[in-house]
């Protein structure tokens, strides 16, 4: 049992940080397609 319940957080772990480099992108994507107006 303990091993299943290591494999679930490591696999959830992963998920997570999946999904925080994706919101990082995507905000930086934002800032960039901002700034870039603020030039223009």
């Amino acid at each position: 049992m303990q091993e299943n319940k290591l494999k679930v957080s490591a696999s959830f772990i992963n998920f997570f940080k999946k999904i925080t480099i994706f919101l990082f992108l995507l905000v930086l994507l934002l800032v960039l397609q901002h700034t870039c107006k603020e030039k223009k």
